[in-house]
């Protein structure tokens, strides 16, 4: 009878050896250790794209794969030889895969940068290409199995940097100090902040949230001089409370609207807050002054959302309706919430307006829109 080199004369029992694909017994200890120093060629989102395009990825050229030890789902790096140049791509599996999809799409098309984004259906060829690699190289089939046992698997664009929550204040220092460099990062805070309260996105920039914001969800690229917004996701209210919401935000925008047209020179509370989590995450102080980049960022980010179409975010809406199987996570996407979300980014700094008249001019913009695309 066929033992492990552990059940051989061993008191310990612990699964600590499997079987390759060959049928040879392998240590875990052994299994493939991602080096986290290369990946994918950058990407481009094309004009007025509905889909994220991606490269087509050979999956057969996969050497190893290594679970993430973060996360509060499963994560898998991916490494490929292709051509004798290595490559990466992330996968996973998430309870909110058309959240994330939608949400990363929205942060590309307003200039936010984010890793590129698709899903596939695990019936699909690709899906079983992609799983039965992922089996053949991993150590561990279970742990495979777990993570990509859904009938939809995610796959993200591996980008290099350290996450707020990794990186050393020297680091964050030595970057941010760079010419023109400390302007620049502050201004994305700002943008990233509002592109967040945008969508509900509690897990990240705590603008609107009663947290400390989640810094892990912030990917700082000092070569190219950028945050990434990394795990991007939106959480509509429910409609008997979205209106509370809108009064929230309409009050933080006034608020910082009000600071830059009269108080240009002082800090209001909410972006010196921005501010003061900034420092708590890095461990630096960014000087008396920052609060008025991030500021800057967080309202030019407004603007650029003021400007979407209604019809804009219907269409990626529908895109992800249309995905077989249907998509995990379409029940966060609503579409009274994000075209309220849109109203206050465009009203706000106009008028003085209440949550209820925004979320009533919200469903009346939706009725004429849905009447004229029949």
């Amino acid at each position: 009878m066929d033992s492990s080199p552990k059940q051989q004369g061993a008191v310990d029992t612990s699964p600590t050896y499997t079987k390759d694909e060959n049928g040879k017994w392998v240590s875990l200890e052994q299994e493939h250790k991602f080096k986290f120093d290369f990946a994918l060629p950058p990407l481009q989102l094309p004009p007025n794209a509905v889909q994220l395009v991606m490269p087509s990825i050979d999956w057969s050229k996969v050497v190893g794969v290594q679970r993430s030890s973060a996360g509060s789902v499963g994560v898998f790096f991916v490494h490929l030889k292709h051509e004798g140049t290595d490559r990466a791509v992330v996968i996973k599996a998430s309870s909110d895969l058309a959240g994330e999809l939608f949400s990363t799409m929205l942060a590309l098309k307003l200039g936010i940068p984010a890793p590129f984004v698709k899903v596939v259906s695990r019936a699909s060829d690709e899906g079983k290409a992609l799983y039965q690699r992922c089996l053949d190289v991993h150590t561990n089939p279970v742990e495979v199995e777990s993570v990509l046992c859904k009938k939809t698997i995610l796959i993200r664009e591996y980008l290099q940097g350290k996450t707020l929550d990794s990186i050393r204040s020297e680091a964050f220092r030595d970057c941010i100090n760079l010419p023109l460099r400390r302007e620049s990062l502050l201004r994305q805070v700002g943008e990233v902040a509002a592109f967040d309260l945008l969508l509900n996105n509690i897990d990240r920039m705590p603008l609107a949230a009663d947290n400390r914001g989640n810094p892990a969800n912030i990917m700082l690229d000092c070569e190219q001089g950028r945050l990434i917004a990394l795990d991007n996701g939106i959480c509509s209210i429910n409609k008997e409370n979205v209106a509370s919401y809108l009064d929230k935000c309409a009050g933080i925008l006034r608020s910082i609207f009000v600071a830059q047209e009269k108080f240009p020179d002082m800090a209001d509370a909410h972006t010196k807050y921005l501010q003061e989590v900034l420092e708590g995450w890095t461990g630096i102080c960014l000087g008396d002054d920052s609060f008025k980049y991030i500021r800057e960022g967080l309202l030019d980010l407004v603007s650029r959302a003021g400007q979407l179409k209604t019809s804009t975010l219907m269409e990626m809406k529908a895109d992800l309706e249309a995905f077989d199987p249907d998509m995990i996570g379409l029940h966060t996407i609503q579409d009274y919430f994000l075209e309220a979300m849109l109203l206050l980014f465009r009203e706000v700094p106009l008028h003085d307006v209440s949550g209820e008249e925004i979320l009533e001019k919200a469903l009346q913009n939706l009725d004429e829109h849905d009447a004229s695309a029949t």
